[in-house]
């Protein structure tokens, strides 16, 4: 009985802290500096008032992760991001490729369905994201040329409509596949306003299925 009444404290203290996760102002701040010779990015996300938070910083080698309570702060991990992490492991065989079915697979979204759903969703969220500071130039390439030109025709679009987005300037790169750049973002939101949105891309990727 003892132990049942422990286990429904530890509960009870659990669903607290989560609604307050979710009622509570989210702050989020990014920094980036991306250039050839020295990449440097870093978020921060703090909850609760700013007593708990958590600092990622990366060169896009290595990334380091930091718990921060209060005024201290705690290294969780350090290593290797993904692509230089399995770049030192021995490559694994190719499997083989399994036999059709006579079921027909539904195609995946096209690069256009990404960028109208990207354009939808930024659309939603500049209606409950208070933004402090969003600065960014950048230079993007996708190394097609058609596909970079659709990516800044929708940030043009974006950048008349929603009208956040004075302090930016993107300019394509048509010949290389690349992302160079400063960028700097000071924001806040409630995070119980991102489970509708949540549901909204799940419903529209349940489509596909």
């Amino acid at each position: 009985m003892i132990v049942l009444q422990f286990l429904l404290i530890i509960l009870s203290a659990l669903l607290c802290l989560i609604i307050l996760l979710l009622v509570c102002q989210t702050h989020i701040a990014v920094q980036g500096n991306l250039r050839s010779q020295a990449n440097t990015l870093s978020a921060t996300v703090t909850f609760l008032g700013r007593i708990l938070g958590v600092t990622v910083t990366t060169d896009l080698k290595m990334m380091t992760v930091r718990l921060v309570l209060i005024s201290w702060g705690f290294r969780i991990y350090h290593g290797k991001l993904g692509s230089a992490a399995k770049s030192t492991t021995k490559p694994k065989p190719k499997p083989k490729p399994k036999p059709k079915t006579s079921k027909e697979e539904q195609p995946k979204l096209s690069f256009k369905e990404w960028l109208d759903l990207g354009k939808v969703l930024i659309r939603k969220v500049v209606k409950f994201v208070h933004f402090d500071k969003l600065r960014a130039y950048l230079t993007i390439g996708l190394g097609d040329p058609f596909k970079t030109g659709m990516l800044m025709g929708t940030f043009y679009a974006l950048k008349g409509s929603t009208g956040i987005w004075e302090d930016c300037l993107i300019e394509p790169n048509f010949m290389r596949k690349m992302i160079e750049g400063e960028v700097e973002l000071a924001a806040s939101l409630r995070l119980a306003r991102l489970i509708p949105l949540g549901l909204f891309i799940f419903s529209k990727l349940k489509r596909r299925k």
